[in-house]
């Protein structure tokens, strides 16, 4: 008798074992799935509730009032005014300014920064004692805040010689024309 017993708790207490896991297997599946497809309840609709819906947008896309611009007509009116002497400006007042000058593998780059001026053409002059100069010439460029000369970048190899090269940017506007102090830039071929 005692073998039959065994066998039938043995036989309850496996079906108890996969029986209780798959029951919560279920329904842990069927709570996922009824909260991932709620369906909201009939009973309140967005026109029928009582509460106000924040609104969504609140731009105001009207033009601007006459008030809007006092401050940007202001901003204006002292950058036209303050460029200028009786109405131009002097050749003093525009500078170039060499910010780079420096060889990166096989070119050296030379970058000017200008101020006073938005139009011209910039000049570039490398000198060195008992070597022909070598010259390069390139526009004015604007940027949202200044301008500058385009860019030189110049072959190592344009260079008659590797050493010590002097820089000298110089700008012609219609209103005259102006050069930078010069720096170095020590060129190897």
């Amino acid at each position: 008798m005692k073998k039959t017993k065994s066998k039938k708790g043995t036989r309850t207490r496996t079906v108890i074992y996969i029986i209780v896991p798959l029951l919560l297997l279920f329904t842990g599946m069927a709570t996922w799935y009824s909260l991932r497809h709620r369906v909201p309840s009939p009973t309140t609709s967005p026109a029928q509730s009582d509460t106000q819906r924040p609104e969504v947008n609140k731009i105001d896309y009207s033009p601007a009032k006459e008030s809007d611009n006092i401050a940007n007509e202001n901003a204006k009116e002292q950058l036209t005014t303050s460029g200028t002497d009786s109405g131009s400006a002097s050749t003093n007042s525009v500078t170039v300014t060499i910010t780079t000058a420096k060889q990166q593998d096989d070119t050296v780059l030379i970058r000017t920064l200008i101020e006073g001026a938005t139009s011209g053409t910039c000049t570039l002059t490398a000198s060195k004692p008992g070597q022909t100069s070598l010259t390069r010439s390139a526009p004015v460029t604007t940027q949202a805040h200044y301008a500058l000369c385009q860019g030189f970048n110049i072959a190592a190899i344009d260079f008659p010689t590797s050493g010590t090269w002097t820089i000298q940017a110089s700008l012609s506007t219609e209103k005259g024309s102006t050069s930078s102090k010069t720096t170095t830039v020590e060129v190897q071929k």
